[in-house]
């Protein structure tokens, strides 16, 4: 176990170090997904708002003096299955407000009670979004989920490949790698890095 522990805060550390060095600007949200699923029978709804600090000199996404409003609602059919949907807007602080698109997101996982070690699952996620907004109208993504919670603390993994669906698009994936650390300040807030 103390091996476990020294493992943990060394990775920590690590990604605490990334992250330092890191930035990324994301038009909606850069989000790392934990492993857990809405329990069986019950819906959840979730507003995500942010709004970006800086504007990318080639970015006509209307990414700065924006709010992007995300409205999730996720239902939970079985320990192992959850089908969530996403509703994207772009309001702007000089009164024009835009329905920007819209996702569904289907997800497995390995129940909790496996006996696992680690959380796995696989998120993925479909959509469309207006061509102002994004280089392809329609996407699709695919993403595996790891992660670890030793009592208070999460360590969260997810690995990211996403292709554009349209006809004019060169069908090449885009890679990536989101991380996230939190500690559980209370039963109902932690604290974290994304």
């Amino acid at each position: 176990m103390k091996g476990i522990s020294q493992c943990y805060l060394i990775t920590c550390i690590f990604l605490l170090f990334l992250c330092q060095i890191a930035s990324a600007q994301e038009n909606y949200e850069i989000q790392v997904y934990e492993s857990g699923l809405v329990p069986v029978a019950n819906t959840i709804f979730e507003l995500h708002s942010n709004t970006t600090l800086k504007r990318i000199r080639t970015d006509n996404l209307f990414s700065q003096n924006y709010f992007r409003e995300t409205v999730e609602i996720t239902h939970g059919f079985s320990k192992w299955f959850e089908i969530g949907s996403y509703l994207f807007t772009n309001i702007g602080i000089k009164g024009s407000t835009d329905i920007v698109g819209a996702h569904i997101r289907p997800r497995i996982a390995l129940p909790a009670d496996a006996g696992f070690p680690l959380g796995l699952n696989l998120s993925s996620e479909v959509g469309y979004v207006k061509g102002n907004y994004s280089d392809n109208n329609w996407s699709l993504e695919l993403r595996p989920i790891i992660d670890k919670k030793w009592d208070k603390l999460l360590l969260a993994m997810n690995a990211v490949f996403s292709i554009g669906l349209d006809r004019n698009t060169s069908r090449k994936p885009d890679l990536g790698s989101v991380f996230k650390i939190s500690y559980d300040v209370s039963s109902k807030v932690a604290a974290g890095l994304e």
